[in-house]
């Protein structure tokens, strides 16, 4: 796999066009997923939320690589989606983004997210960020018939 190129993390607003590019993305991450991709709607009303915070990490070319969306709720955060391009795993976008996402909801006293019991590549990427299991949503996601649990992550406690 090549190396993705330095990458920029930048704030987003609710915008048409970025909204129909962060769906077409988030489409492409849940290809093999138990949930259903989000639409450009659904992502611009998330956006439009107030405390919603979005990031998007851009390539050299201005090509989005990945996105999150979170908000603050009280003194802890929520990951709501984290979606990385298939291309551009493994290179630390992930990483960068929860990063920025911790320090912009700061001063929140931890994070949490769900994630599909079947989604191993993220179960590893949240254990080597510091998140743990707090609980579980039985049947969480739904996707052609089928249910997935989800587990329920907290990282970034506060010491």
């Amino acid at each position: 796999m090549t190396a993705i190129a330095p990458f920029r993390v930048e704030a987003v607003a609710a915008s048409p066009m970025l909204s129909e590019t962060l769906a077409a993305l988030h489409a492409v991450c849940v290809t093999d997923l138990p949930q259903e991709p989000w639409s450009a709607g659904a992502i611009s009303t998330l956006l439009g939320t107030p405390g919603a915070i979005g990031l998007i990490a851009l390539g050299p070319g201005g090509e989005a690589l990945g996105f999150t969306i979170g908000r603050a709720t009280g003194d802890e955060g929520e990951i709501i989606t984290l979606c990385v391009a298939p291309a551009a795993r493994r290179q630390g976008v992930a990483s960068a983004l929860v990063d920025r996402l911790r320090n912009d909801l700061a001063p929140c006293r931890r994070l949490l997210l769900e994630v599909a019991v079947t989604n191993r590549p993220a179960r590893e990427l949240y254990e080597n960020l510091g998140f743990s299991e707090v609980g579980r949503r039985r049947g969480y996601y739904r996707r052609g018939g089928r249910t997935v649990d989800a587990l329920v992550l907290a990282g970034g406690e506060s010491t």
